[in-house]
Parts: structure tokens; C-alpha cells; sequence
């Protein structure tokens, strides 16, 4: 006999169904729970018949870019994107670190909020968007949270920390790096010492800017023991400012420590291996390493210097690099031209002592070829020549030409007619009727000779007859007439 199997009463059947609709009922995790509606577990069972919808509502996430609305690092916009159009986004939500907000605007799926970043700040302005700051169309909250940072930002003006002065230069030390394509005007500055008690003002006549250091040359030295001072105005068009423009503050009666005549303490020591190799017929480069010793103080810049021979007097390339680069490209140079050089390495104690010596030659250019070649007879005994000098004369004036002739022009026939004539014309004299010469010319400069021209010939006349002489008529026939 089979045993009696176990199985489902009748009475059990509705507990099961309970417990499966509880089960559908459950939202899962990140997904607010809905009570059932008006229309009671009726409406729960048709969703759960349903599910693609359910299941198709994803919780919004989003992106954050960022630009600079202003010229400077001070005012920020922050881009918002989300993934969906949302609603409940508003300004107190959102906490940024290192900023001020200003104004949030938008809708949908994109929105822009406005900063100000704090003053004088310097690093990262971050902004967290928390989770739930929004609802999605299909009522999903955000469930992640947002954090975008923004590095870099620079919202300090430099500030001037020391100066000195040492003859006719003054350095003006900044604490951070200056834009070194903004050079104020020689106006923009005024310099005051006082002598023996008294006052006198120094006209500043350049001004560079190099890393962190501006470079004033006056138009006379100062005097050992002139108590000096310099004065800055911030509102010229080109007024200092740093890497990412914010600008320098003026300043007035700012004291300069005078170190003229004294001896120089904590300058770098001299580059070494200086190189100096052409390139061509204009251009020089020179290579150098730094110096072993920087004097105590970074250096900041190098100060280049050539002469013709490699002595006195020395005439300055670069007086102050725009930055420590140990290499610089010399193009104010002539073709075959000769420059001897040495570098100086410089920080704000000074100007240290000159490297070691090295020169180069540029590349001679020669003249191009004399061109428009003509021979033409005349007479008997003369052919004459011209042409048209070269389009250029490469790197040394033409100092004259050269003609050669050859009976048949051909290779190894040619003959010197002219070694140097600074005519552009030429006629070759006392031939014999009826000779044929091909000619060619090249130009002569201090680098060499050019190319030659195009090859001209031309033949003499020859002899022409005499004029008849005696010239009679003879009639003929009976009424012949003696008439011509």
C-alpha cells in the first residue's frame, strides 16, 4: 500500500497568497517604499503584474564641469548635468568648500551655479551635491553622493617681499612667479633717495620682468649710503600681475636696501660648459650647466654677454632671461660672422661671475648667379657684353665679377678674360672677323664666388667688299642708248 502523501490543505492557500503579495510589496534598497493607494491590494496586484516600469526608473546621477567667467581666478561657474530631468534641486543643498555662492539657476537636467572663491585663497575649491538633493521625473531620489574639486585656483595678487639696489639696478623681489609678458612703463615706477639730506628723485629708463624679480634700470647709479625708495602705480595697461593675472597692488615710498659699493655676498657661483655652435648662416646656440653653487638664494636668471674677440669691451645679449633655462638661440647675427660669449648666473644677492668663454662662426652665404647673360657683335673686331648682378648677394657685398671666354664652350676650353671688374658691361676687343667666343660670369664677394651665369656667344662680322669703281654702259643695237 502507498503511503499517503502530504500536501496543501485548502486552508492554507490564502496565508501563501499573503505572504507572496508582502514579498512583490518590499521595494528594494535605495527606493522609498509607496503605501498602497485608494484603490487598495488591487492595485498592488496589477503591479505586480507590471514590473518593466518598476524596474525602468533608475535614480538620476550627474556631471559637473566648471570654467572662469572672469579674467582672473575669482568668479567661478559650475556646470550641472544630470541624467534626467529632476526636480528639488536648490542652492542650500549644495555645500562648497573654499567659495561663496551666488546664484543657482536652471531646470530640467541643467542647471549653473555661480561662485565667488574667497579672498586671497589659493588650492581647491571643492562642491558636494548631497544624495536625495533630487527626484527624477519617475520619482526616484539621487542616491549617490556628488563631489567635484576644482585644483589650482589662485585668487592671491603677489606680493612684494624685499628689494635692493646696487648701482643703477634695482631688484624688486615678489613671493610668487610674474607674468613676464606684462611689463609695465618706465612710468609706472618712481625712485626717491636721499642724499646728505638731500632729496632727489632717479628717473627709472627700463624694466623687465624676470620668475619673481622686476629689473629697474635708472639712468644713473646711486651713491653709497643713499637711503632709496620706490614707488609702484598699478594702473597702466601692462601692470604686473602674475601667471593667472591677478595684479600686483601698488605701493608707495617702499625702502630699497642699498648694497652699492660693497662687496657682494651670496651670489651664484659661474655657469659652466658653455657651448657656443652655429646653426646656419644667422643663428647661434648656446648650451650651458648651472652653477654648483646658487649663493644661498635661487637663481632666477642668466645675463648673456658676446664679444667680438673674447675681451673688452663685452656688449650684453640678454641682461636678464625670463627664466632659468640654461640654453638661449642667438639670431641677431650676420652670415659669417664671428661672436665670442659667456654667461653670468643671477639671483636677488646679484649678478655672479661669468662663465667660461666659447665662440662661434656662422655660415658664409654666397651671392647668386649673375643672370640675363648677353653677347652681341660689333663690327668685325667687337662682341659686348651684359648682364644683370645677382638677386641677392648672400652674406658679403659683391665686390665684382669675373668673365671667362671659350671658342667652343665647352668643359676645359674656358680662359680668364676679366678677373674682377665691378661693370656690369664688358666689350671684348681686337677680333678677327668672323670668330665665334662664349662667355659666362660669376660674382666675387668677401665669402667666396657665386655660381656661374648662363653661357652667351656671339661671332664677329666678316670682311665686307670694297665699292666697285669704274662702272660703264656699252649700248647695244641699232637705236641702243647710252643712258643707264
Amino acid at each position: 500500500m502507498i503511503p499517503k502523501q502530504p500536501g496543501w490543505s485548502m486552508r492554507s492557500l490564502p496565508a501563501l497568497a499573503a505572504v507572496a503579495i508582502c514579498a512583490f510589496a518590499v521595494p528594494p534598497t535605495g527606493v522609498r517604499a509607496e503605501e498602497p493607494s485608494a484603490g487598495g491590494w488591487d492595485e498592488v496586484a496589477r503591479s505586480i503584474a507590471e514590473p518593466p516600469a518598476v524596474r525602468a526608473a533608475v535614480p538620476p546621477t550627474v556631471r559637473l564641469t566648471h570654467s572662469f567667467t572672469g579674467s582672473v581666478h575669482e568668479e567661478i561657474r559650475v556646470n550641472i548635468r544630470f541624467s534626467q530631468s529632476v526636480t528639488g534641486l536648490e542652492i542650500g543643498e549644495i555645500v562648497v568648500a573654499g567659495a561663496s555662492k551666488h546664484g543657482l539657476t536652471g531646470s530640467g537636467n541643467a542647471y549653473s551655479l555661480d561662485l565667488r572663491t574667497a579672498a586671497n585663497h589659493v588650492g581647491t575649491v571643492s562642491i558636494t551635491i548631497p544624495a536625495g538633493a533630487v527626484i527624477s521625473t519617475t520619482g526616484r531620489e539621487s542616491n549617490t553622493i556628488a563631489v567635484y574639486y576644482i585644483n589650482n585656483v589662485d585668487n592671491k595678487p603677489p606680493e612684494h617681499v624685499t628689494a635692493r639696489v646696487n648701482g643703477e639696478q634695482i631688484v624688486i623681489l615678489f613671493d610668487e612667479r610674474l607674468n613676464q609678458s606684462a611689463v609695465p612703463a618706465v612710468t609706472d615706477f618712481a625712485v626717491s633717495f636721499n642724499r646728505g639730506g638731500a632729496f632727489l628723485r632717479g628717473n627709472v629708463s627700463d624694466v623687465a620682468v624676470s620668475s619673481t624679480q622686476v629689473l629697474l634700470r635708472l639712468d644713473g647709479p646711486v651713491e653709497r649710503g643713499d637711503a632709496v625708495e620706490v614707488l609702484y602705480f598699478d594702473t597702466g595697461p601692462n601692470a604686473l600681475r602674475d601667471l593667472v593675472g591677478n595684479r600686483v597692488a601698488g605701493f608707495e615710498n617702499r625702502a630699497v636696501t642699498n648694497v652699492t659699493g660693497s662687496t657682494p655676498t651670496g651670489v651664484p657661483g659661474a655657469p659652466r660648459n658653455l657651448t657656443a655652435e652655429a646653426d646656419g648662416a644667422t643663428a647661434i646656440d648656446l648650451d650651458w650647466d648651472p652653477p654648483t653653487a646658487d649663493g644661498g638664494a635661487r637663481i632666477t636668471a642668466y645675463r648673456i654677454e658676446w664679444s667680438e674677440d673674447g675681451r673688452d669691451p663685452w656688449s650684453t645679449l640678454v641682461r636678464s632671461t625670463s627664466d632659468t633655462v640654461t640654453a638661449h638661440r642667438d639670431t641677431d647675427v650676420d652670415a659669417g660672422e664671428t661672436r665670442h660669449y659667456r654667461v653670468s648666473a643671477i639671483n636677488f644677492n646679484g649678478t655672479g661671475p661669468a662663465s667660461n668663454v666659447d665662440s662661434a662662426t656662422t655660415r658664409h652665404v654666397l651671392p647668386g648667379a649673375p643672370w640675363r647673360l648677353t653677347a652681341r657683335a660689333r663690327g668685325t673686331s667687337e662682341i659686348v657684353l651684359n648682364w644683370s648682378a645677382p638677386s641677392s648677394s648672400g652674406s658679403s657685398p659683391i665686390t665684382g665679377y669675373r668673365i671667362e671666354s671659350s671658342p667652343t664652350g665647352n668643359d676645359g676650353g674656358w680662359r680668364v678674360r676679366v678677373a674682377n671688374t665691378t661693370s656690369t658691361t664688358y666689350t671684348h676687343r681686337d677680333l678677327s672677323a668672323g670668330t665665334t667666343r662664349h662667355y659666362r660670369v660669376r660674382a666675387i664677394t668677401r665669402a667666396g664666388h657665386s655660381d656661374w651665369s648662363n653661357t652667351a656667344r656671339a661671332t664677329t662680322e666678316v670682311t665686307v667688299p670694297g665699292r666697285p669703281t669704274g662702272l660703264r654702259v656699252t649700248p647695244s643695237g641699232v637705236r641702243g642708248s647710252g643712258r643707264l
